[in-house]
């Protein structure tokens, strides 16, 4: 269990990268473009490279690798075994490429950009942005990256995401427009897209024992179900009177869902334990699955239209700085 869960924590942040480091949050991207890259194409595993005229050495990765993983004592997760050792070595070799590639990506965008027309007119802003970024990190951190070395690295580290990042928010994404043309447009060709799922909207009661579900249970009602909420639930949504939202078949709660579909409007449900506490639910709404209207779908569908420009605009970047900035491997040394 241990392995399984080293395994995937690692690889969450493995995927995790790239996206954070150059794209705009939120653009909606959750794949490393380096999938179908011609920067990957240009070199082999475990390379070492020269990006412009910077290189990139092993001690580059494994430093990247180190604040990935320092919160994950990989020495602990796995056995000392040699079967172990050599399934740990199996999944380390593909983090150290994606590590790699995307440490190639952010040295060609941050090259690129610095060397753009428009960047002087922003560097002030840009390099405030990030020495604060970077303050922000270390006082997170005090205990980690104590040798000057480590701290000079970590710094250019935040400091090229920080300013790739915000170069691209400020002079590139937040120039992209949505026309209410294009977005009708999107909507009448993939309407399937807006169908809504059977929906129920419920506001719920955790309690910390059965005992005080009990004697409360019979007490409730639709009319004083959220004072009760504020007052008894031990769940964060307590101070919103118990509103949980909506619940859809496959939403990852099938007990629950299995338990409220038959329910009808209005109605209290017994109680039902889970690893939480013990739950007592309120039907407030049922909606069966229907198209979303226009007006309904407006707002999410923008900005889903907005994320596919702002990636097509991200590509269009990434492929100026392949043009335009130099990646070679190093000469052997003999």
């Amino acid at each position: 269990m241990k392995k399984t869960l080293g395994y995937s924590a690692v690889l969450f942040f493995c995927i995790g990268l790239g996206v954070y480091a150059w794209k705009i949050a939120n653009t909606g991207y959750n794949e490393f473009l380096w999938n179908d890259s011609v920067v990957k194409r240009r070199f082999s595993k475990n390379s070492l490279l020269v990006v412009g005229e910077e290189s990139i050495e092993q001690a580059d990765i494994d430093f990247e690798i180190g604040i990935l993983t320092k919160n994950l004592k990989l020495s602990k997760t796995f056995s000392s075994s040699a079967t172990e050792k050599e399934d740990e070595k199996k999944f380390v070799e593909p983090l150290r490429e994606k590590v790699l590639e995307s440490l190639v990506e952010r040295k060609l965008l941050y090259q690129y950009l610095t060397k753009e027309k428009d960047f002087a007119r922003v560097k002030k802003d840009l390099e405030t942005q990030c020495k604060r970024e970077y303050q922000d990190f270390v006082v997170k951190h005090p205990e980690d990256f104590q040798e000057q070395g480590a701290r000079q690295k970590l710094k250019q580290r935040v400091c090229e995401m920080s300013i790739v990042k915000n170069y691209l928010e400020k002079e590139v994404y937040q120039h992209i427009t949505i026309s209410e043309d294009d977005a009708k447009e999107f909507y009448k060709k993939h309407i399937e897209q807006f169908r809504a799922p059977n929906a129920t909207y419920i506001r719920q009661i955790v309690f910390a024992d059965e005992k005080t579900a009990r004697r409360t249970a019979p007490l409730l009602s639709k009319q004083n179900f959220v004072a009760m909420a504020k007052q008894y639930s031990i769940a964060p949504e307590a101070e919103f009177g118990g509103y949980l939202g909506p619940i859809y078949a496959g939403s990852g709660m099938p007990r629950f869902y299995d338990v409220v579909y038959p329910m009808k409007k209005g109605q209290i449900s017994n109680i039902l334990k889970s690893t939480y506490g013990f739950h007592i639910i309120l039907i407030i709404e049922k909606e069966k699955e229907h198209i979303l209207s226009y007006s309904e779908a407006r707002i999410k569908l923008i900005e889903k239209l907005k994320q596919i420009e702002e990636e097509k605009a991200f590509k269009k970047w990434v492929q100026l700085s392949l043009d335009s900035i130099p990646l070679n491997h190093p000469p052997r040394a003999w």
